[in-house]
């Protein structure tokens, strides 16, 4: 089974998180890397940990569409994870 969300999706979407929080600095490399490259995942991923704003949603997005990539973004998918991990224990601090 497909999931509607993809690799490029998920990055365009932290894109407009970072819009919505005015922070432009990742934007221009994030588009440029879709343009020539293809989404920049782990830097989306590390956008969501510097930020704070991990949560269960972007865990679920990656978790699905990881799996139809052959686990091609495990190493995102734990690291998204430990900093969900992180920011709780922040917050319970």
């Amino acid at each position: 089974m497909e999931s509607r969300d993809t690799p490029t999706k998920f990055v365009l979407d932290v894109v407009a998180l970072l819009e919505a929080l005015d922070d432009r600095e990742y934007i221009p490399v994030f588009l440029e890397m879709l343009e020539y490259d293809g989404p920049d995942v782990e830097g989306a991923v590390v956008a969501l940990i510097e930020h704070k704003q991990v949560n269960q949603h972007w865990i679920d997005r990656l978790v699905a569409f990881n799996d139809e990539y052959a686990g091609a973004f495990d190493f995102e998918l734990e690291e998204l994870r430990t900093g969900f991990e992180a920011q709780n224990a922040d917050t319970a601090a």
